[in-house]
């Protein structure tokens, strides 16, 4: 017997109070739901951690890592993890199959999975993923690879963007 698809997507937004509700039910036509975050964390997290340190990182833009905003940024990077997450886990139920796509969302897989581990969890990463040499100059590098290593399954664009050599260790082979 085949189940219907409760499939939603969340996408991240910054907006205040009144808006939210709008926005809300907008979305929800389109079976969407909005993750809302605080300007400050939407900023810090987006252009911050996400663009100004995890892109330049997976494009061998090394020279461009400044440390010095580096613990606000992934102070903020965690906390929009947490709040995909805060709003993911009351919309499934055991054994569902969740797909996390890209850097944005590093730590999502293991948070979901710490909450529900019958969650079938793909992450999908859309840009190459630097060598280990290059990852292993970012100071929360063991943070991120737990967080993937929460999923099920890890999928890259094509076999060139790939890890060779995988980050190790591996829990079991991908």
């Amino acid at each position: 017997r085949h189940q219907r698809s409760r499939r939603c997507r969340l996408f991240v937004c910054a907006v205040q109070g009144d808006e939210q509700d709008a926005i809300r039910e907008q979305l929800a036509e389109h079976k969407c739901v909005p993750v809302f975050l605080d300007e400050d964390t939407m900023d810090t997290y987006y252009n911050g951690f996400c663009n100004s340190v995890l892109w330049p990182l997976f494009h061998y833009v090394q020279d461009v890592l400044d440390t010095n905003p580096l613990q606000k940024q992934w102070a903020a990077y965690e906390r929009a993890n947490q709040a995909f997450c805060d709003e993911l886990m009351p919309r499934l139920s055991e054994g569902d199959t969740v797909w996390v796509h890209d850097y944005h969302l590093m730590l999502l897989p293991r948070m979901l999975k710490s909450k529900m581990p019958s969650l079938r969890v793909g992450w999908f990463l859309h840009t190459p993923f630097p060598t280990s040499e290059v990852f292993r100059m970012l100071p929360m590098r063991e943070s991120l690879m737990q967080g993937l290593l929460g999923a099920d399954l890890l999928g890259f664009h094509t076999s060139q963007y790939r890890p060779r050599p995988l980050p190790r260790p591996l829990p079991r082979p991908l």
